[in-house]
């Protein structure tokens, strides 16, 4: 089994698995300090860290990691974002514990980076002293607790959450998921506002504030064809949502509740121009977090 680990780690090194250079980058300004105590990162997959191979520690202790998977955050009143790495909803990583430089400006942005595809580097290890810190490989629950030992069976997804230390990192990295990049194409609002044709009889995905149904009246109130539609809003350009309510996993909001404008969203599916108004049939609908501004 450690041979495995050894020869999937070092395919990881040579087949770089997270190669967008555009998105979303915080990093530390002591990386060469970390590399200098911890080697060079080496890639293990999310399955490798937190998967269960009976007798085996899933990652070793005091070795730089580099992974990828797509960034879970569950917000918390109070207190900073509860993060996490998750590939297939199943393997899932602990990102709570960033090193403290990164710190504030990791959970400002984490709302904004959900369902990104991230890479992530470093360490199992205790960052302010020598003692290795071995992840726990027990599940806990999606919220980051431990689950009971009279809970009932876990369902699947299990979180590393080790113990005090455990893992921490240096380096974030995140942009579109790729396979939703590859299919969609994520285009800014404008670009679509303003050169519609481009993406006629595409599937293509924007990003936005929900604006309810049309409460604020940016679009003509004659415009819009069901009550079940919705208004996308980025600056000052605006598109019609169609075919699709405002809600996805863990969410739903309010099609005439304004408070609910706060909210960003991306939205997944194929456009359409009358009388020179853009309208997307949505297909999919995807919480970014909530906007640190107003929405109107």
């Amino acid at each position: 089994m450690r041979t495995a680990l050894a020869a999937l780690a070092a395919l990881g090194v040579i087949q770089d698995p997270f190669p967008q250079q555009q998105g979303y980058t915080v990093s530390s300004d002591a990386r060469s300090r970390y590399e200098a105590m911890y080697g060079k990162p080496e890639f293990y997959s999310l399955e490798l860290l937190v998967g269960q191979f009976p007798g085996e520690r899933n990652a070793p202790p005091n070795q730089s990691i580099r992974t990828v998977g797509i960034l879970y955050v569950i917000e918390r009143p109070g207190a900073p974002p509860s993060c996490s790495l998750c590939k297939d909803d199943r393997y899932c990583l602990s990102l709570d514990n960033p090193a403290q430089e990164i710190r504030d400006a990791f959970f400002q942005e984490a709302a904004f980076r959900r369902g990104d595809e991230a890479e992530v580097v470093g360490a199992f290890a205790n960052p302010e002293g020598d003692r290795a810190v071995p992840p726990r490989s027990g599940p806990v629950s999606p919220k980051g607790g431990p689950i009971s030992k009279d809970a009932p069976a876990p369902t699947g997804r299990e979180i590393a959450v080790p113990a005090l230390g455990g893992f921490f990192f240096w380096s974030f990295h995140s942009g579109p998921p790729r396979e939703k990049a590859a299919e969609s194409g994520w285009v800014s609002l404008e670009s679509l506002v303003r050169r519609p044709d481009r993406y006629q009889k595409r599937t293509i995905a924007v990003r936005g504030l929900f604006r309810g149904r049309n409460l604020f009246g940016d679009m003509p109130a004659d415009s819009q064809k069901s009550r079940s539609d919705w208004v996308l809003r980025d600056g000052p350009f605006f598109i019609w949502v169609t075919g699709k309510a405002p809600k996805g996993k863990g969410f739903a909001l309010d099609l005439a509740r304004q408070s609910d404008s706060a909210y960003r969203l991306e939205v997944e599916g194929q456009t359409e121009v009358r009388g020179g108004l853009v309208y997307l049939r949505a297909r999919e609908v995807r919480l970014l977090g909530h906007a640190d501004h107003s929405a109107n």
